[in-house]
């Protein structure tokens, strides 16, 4: 949604230079501690952009085609807490404002703003469009960084100057530079002594500041000719000639001409009257022309913008980055580098500054419907999701999977969790021995860290079954005997000796005896239990053998695994529906999406922007807060960006309304929508790849 002429744009051929990570960007000026980026974690998939301290986005038109707003939502649901600007000056007054964007340096800043690319004019291609100075309208291009950059008459004279069709030049002057030498042929009758002394180059004209000086005192004549019909602009190109005029002379006093000499000069030039006819040169639009010339000249008094840009500038050095996103700016790496110059304190000691070759947008991604369910799963698994095979959605989910962490190791810990014993699976010393995930995801963390009576249902939760879980009032019966269950256990597992003594059996058999009366649900039911119905009688046999309470030993376990009058029975028929969901196809697909993880069906040559897709599980029952879908979007967010990631990006965001999304187009778009391929998502290698990188 950003502009550009309807000419034919064609990609450049140089080979861009990136940075690979944690390498210096650079530079041979002064030391700088180290880049805080180089030591990040590596990014989760793909190559996405690095996350600012600072986002700054352009201050949206009336006539804004959505860009803008589909910008600062991006970074808003990201949890970036973008700066609206409304120009470069203002932009340098955030900087150097600590209640905005605090102190000392910055690793790296973010610009958001339309960029109309012109590839017919050969001066001036690019122009970000946001205005350069505060309260002028005229948006910023190469010069004015440059100009800006140096100092207060440059940064006029950049201002000042405009662009003349025929022939194609940048001029700050009223009259064509072919005006100079008639004019001082003009002159020369009246003032052979003073012009007689104005050194001049190899083809006869005045050299250096004496030009300048004469095309600034003639461009005053020309005002006086009314030759811009436009008061305002009249004044304000009159005050700006004025300060070049006393810049220019200063240089020139007494080398060779003295004050009065060039006074004299200057008041002969701009008196010529009608005395002789001179073409002119014009500003296009004189009344905006006036407004920025005015502007300029509020903003460069006292060399007030300077001293701002050298504030703002300490905020930078050479491990800084500046990140533009804005339309095929990065074609123009001449406007990257003046940028670059704008912020750098020298040649050496300046930032990064990064931008795309393609078009911009923020468009929101595509997504699944209707996959609720176990069952949506496996047919995505199965069929595939038109028009991705299920190889190809096989083989992209496998490549997200290893992205976010989710491996085999999972699975084994699962399979192998999940067919414990109901007493040591109950004791849930299994918790901390869960997998880590690339980054914390909420609902793995919810199974470490439950508790008892919430384990059961996490864990279903995310292996999406809801069947066999043991009830509110079971789960109830066994917390009571959790405390008991690490002595039990271990008197379960402990083989009997051969030749364990008579006191020993007595003191085995009342263990087991013991475990058995408070796992069996009947005892204290009211109902009572048969001596035919007990597992372990109420008294020992005489005599009482080792195969006898080995027996009861066996027994007893069983028992309390398989028995339906076991308290602990409902445990083990939840632990067989859960094991067989980590078992075979498609287990692992099941258990990612369970957990509330996206990934993206992505084709680089796709033809229908609706190709590229976001795969994620759909809750439609629960609290919306913690339906599985505002997890995935959290993590797509994620996945987003690189770096040294806030503990808040995109704590807010929903999956209805922050799915917005970083594409690149080759193709100038209409304003809704993405209709003309080809299209490239982040965070893929393919839209890094459309990433111009000017190094420091």
């Amino acid at each position: 949604m950003c502009k550009t002429t309807t000419g034919t744009q064609t990609a450049t051929q140089d080979r861009y230079r990136t940075i690979e990570r944690g390498s210096s960007p650079g530079g041979s000026g002064g030391s700088s501690p180290p880049d805080p980026e180089a030591s990040a974690p590596a990014p989760l998939f793909g190559m996405p952009d690095y996350v600012p301290q600072y986002t700054f986005i352009a201050q949206a038109s009336p006539q804004d085609n959505g860009f803008i707003e589909l910008a600062n939502r991006y970074h808003e649901n990201a949890g970036l807490a973008p700066k609206t600007v409304t120009s470069i000056e203002h932009l340098l007054d955030l900087l150097n404002n600590p209640s905005e964007t605090g102190t000392g340096i910055i690793n790296r800043i973010r610009i958001v703003s339309h960029i109309f690319v012109d590839s017919q004019n050969l001066i001036q291609p690019t122009n970000l469009l946001i205005p350069f100075v505060e309260n002028g309208t005229r948006l910023s291009l190469k010069r004015h960084f440059e100009g800006f950059a140096r100092n207060r008459i440059a940064a006029l004279k950049a201002m000042m100057s405009f662009e003349v069709a025929v022939p194609l030049v940048e001029t700050t002057y009223y009259i064509h530079r072919g005006a100079v030498a008639p004019i001082l042929n003009h002159l020369r009758s009246s003032q052979a002594t003073i012009i007689n002394q104005i050194p001049t180059d190899a083809s006869g004209e005045p050299s250096g500041d004496f030009l300048d000086f004469i095309k600034i005192a003639a461009s005053q004549w020309a005002l006086q000719q009314n030759v811009l019909n436009n008061a305002a602009a009249v004044t304000a190109a009159n005050n700006g000639y004025d300060v070049l005029l006393a810049d220019v002379t200063s240089r020139l006093q007494n080398n060779p001409l003295n004050q009065g000499q060039l006074t004299t000069l200057k008041t002969a030039i701009v008196g010529l009257g009608n005395s002789v006819t001179l073409n002119s040169a014009l500003p296009a639009r004189p009344a905006d022309y006036a407004t920025n010339v005015t502007a300029t000249l509020v903003s460069t008094n006292g060399n007030a913008f300077q001293t701002k840009l050298i504030q703002a500038r300490q905020r930078f050095n050479r491990n800084s980055k500046i990140d533009i996103r804005g339309c095929q700016v990065g074609r123009d790496q001449d406007f990257l580098r003046a940028i670059q110059q704008f912020f750098g304190t020298s040649g050496t000691v300046r930032p990064t500054v990064s931008g795309p070759r393609w078009f911009q947008h923020f468009n929101e991604i595509g997504h699944i419907t209707g996959l609720t369910n176990n069952a949506g799963v496996v047919g995505l698994y199965n069929s595939g999701f038109s028009p991705y095979s299920a190889t190809q959605v096989r083989q992209q989910f496998e490549n997200w999977a290893t992205a976010f962490g989710i491996t085999q190791a999972h699975l084994t810990f699962w399979q192998t969790t999940l067919a414990l014993g109901a007493l040591a699976f109950c004791r849930l010393q299994w918790q901390a021995n869960i997998p880590e995930a690339r980054i914390p995801i909420h609902r793995l963390n919810r199974i470490r860290s439950a508790g008892f009576t919430d384990v059961f249902a996490a864990i279903a939760n995310v292996l999406l079954f809801n069947t066999n879980l043991p009830s509110t009032a079971q789960i109830s019966a066994m917390n009571a005997l959790l405390p008991n269950l690490a002595a039990w256990i271990s008197q379960l597992d402990t083989a009997i000796p051969g030749t364990a003594t008579p006191a020993q059996l007595a003191t085995r058999f009342t263990e087991f005896k013991t475990i058995y009366e408070a796992v069996d649900r009947r005892f204290g039911s009211g109902g009572g239990v048969s001596a035919a119905q007990r597992v372990i009688p109420a008294t020992a046999p005489s005599p009482l053998t080792v195969a006898i309470l080995s027996g009861y030993q066996t027994q007893l376990k069983t028992f309390i695994d398989s028995n339906t009058n076991s308290k602990f029975q409902p445990v083990q028929r939840y632990l067989t529906t859960a094991i067989a969901q980590v078992q075979g196809n498609p287990a692992k697909m099941r258990y990612y999406l369970g957990l509330g993880l996206p990934f993206l069906l992505y084709n680089p040559a796709a033809t229908n922007a609706n190709h590229n897709l976001l795969i994620a599980l759909t809750d439609t029952s629960g609290a919306a807060a913690n339906r599985r879908q505002n997890d995935a979007i959290k993590y797509w967010i994620r996945a987003q960006w690189q770096g040294n990631i806030p503990s808040g990006l995109g704590a807010t965001a929903t999956f209805a309304q922050s799915r917005h999304t970083p594409w690149l187009v080759e193709n100038r778009q209409a304003t809704t929508g993405l209709s003309t391929p080809p299209f490239v998502v982040s965070p893929t290698p393919e839209y890094h790849d459309k990433i111009v990188i000017v190094p420091a």
